[in-house]
């Protein structure tokens, strides 16, 4: 009986314990390279009219039409696609101020790597929005038009979310 009571306790106390000494031993996820690797795992290929296929890792959110979302539960980090668009944002769990600035810069460069041919513009939302960048390939109007874009709306509050969306190419 007392041998019964004694592993009982160490289960009740050993195991938080070991969850939680797990999770500080773990290194912390990297989730602005982890957005880079969504952006460029779905939204690469999607720009280039390339069939995309989703990851089993991937839980999907919603299902509504064109609009197909899906949330990474390692990274808290969405994944939407619709016939247009494919969109990667911190919409379920914002950046923190520094992973802003990180994210912002690493995606500059990641633009100008993956997408060459495409040239930065000035965006008509760049007065509303806390930032929004837009590469481009050509002129607005023109219907083979497509590009990137890259936004935050607000810095902190309720509609705080910073968003990379890649345009599909048109031919």
């Amino acid at each position: 009986m007392k041998l019964r009571y004694k592993f009982i306790i160490v289960a009740l106390i050993g195991l938080p314990i070991g969850f939680l000494g797990r999770q500080a031993l773990r290194p912390p996820m990297d989730r602005v390279a982890s957005a880079i690797e969504l952006f460029e795992l779905y939204c690469v290929p999607f720009s280039s009219n390339t069939g995309v296929t989703i990851s089993e890792d991937m839980v999907r959110l919603a299902n509504i039409g064109v609009l197909q979302t899906w949330g990474s539960p390692q990274s808290n980090l969405m994944l939407e696609l619709n016939t247009h668009s494919c969109v990667v944002s911190d919409t379920l769990e914002s950046f923190s101020a520094s992973e802003q600035a990180e994210f912002s810069n690493k995606f500059r460069d990641f633009v100008k790597e993956k997408f060459p041919m495409l040239q930065a513009e000035e965006s008509i939302l760049s007065e509303s929005w806390d930032l929004h960048e837009m590469w481009m390939q050509y002129r607005g109007g023109d219907p083979r038009r497509w590009g990137v874009t890259l936004g935050r709306y607000e810095i902190e509050g309720a509609v705080a979310m910073t968003s990379i969306t890649a345009y599909v190419q048109k031919e």
